[in-house]
């Protein structure tokens, strides 16, 4: 399994978390960035998101 696909799956799961749990954008049109991190499990070729975690929250599926 490579890694884009690994991120591609963690990225997928923190799209699909509400708005209120993601960066905002600023008064000024600018985004705020936070670190992001996830465990990613794997059984055969296809991965699952297990936990993400950024600076804002931590979500276990």
């Amino acid at each position: 399994m490579s890694a884009a696909v690994i991120a591609d799956c963690v990225l997928a799961t923190f799209d699909s978390l509400p708005a209120k749990r993601k960066p905002r954008q600023r008064d000024d049109g600018a985004r705020e960035w936070v670190p992001l991190s996830g465990i990613v499990l794997s059984k055969g070729i296809i991965p699952s998101s297990f936990s993400i975690a950024s600076s804002n929250s931590l979500s276990i599926f």
